[in-house]
């Protein structure tokens, strides 16, 4: 669930990296991002039923509808960044799943699902055959 839980903060922090905000107020927000999905997510993870709770641990940021997720939100608060929903204005929109093993995106204007972070269970890998291992691998984050 960790690993889950920092590879989607990060993604959220390297959005405001494009803005003129403090380093120590990226590192903030991410640090508490990762706080909140934790405390969020406890006992709403399920390793061997990875859609189980898959809404429930959806981050939406709606920027035209002004539906923003409250774990950013309060994560942006205590980072001292007053102007978030402003600030990052991603398109349209977009919705973050984060489950066990994926954490994808979904962009609002387009129809694909996007893939952040993909880690293959155990007994997959132990399946691979070494030509694919390099394919595998780029699947891995």
């Amino acid at each position: 669930m960790m690993k889950e839980i920092k590879v989607a903060a990060r993604w959220w922090a390297s959005q405001l990296k494009k803005h003129k905000l403090s380093a120590k107020q990226i590192k903030t927000f991410e640090k508490e991002l990762q706080k909140h999905l934790f405390n969020k997510y406890k006992g709403h993870w399920y390793n061997h039923e990875p859609l189980k709770g898959h809404a429930y641990r959806s981050i939406l940021y709606d920027d035209q509808n002004r539906a923003v997720d409250e774990v950013l939100l309060e994560s942006a608060r205590a980072a001292k960044i007053s102007d978030f929903v402003d600030l990052l204005l991603l398109t349209s929109g977009l919705i973050m799943w984060v489950d066990p093993g994926q954490v994808s995106i979904k962009i609002f204007i387009y129809p694909i699902v996007q893939d952040i972070y993909v880690s293959l269970p155990d007994d997959m890998l132990s399946n691979v055959q070494p030509q694919q291992t390099q394919a595998v691998a780029a699947l891995v984050y």
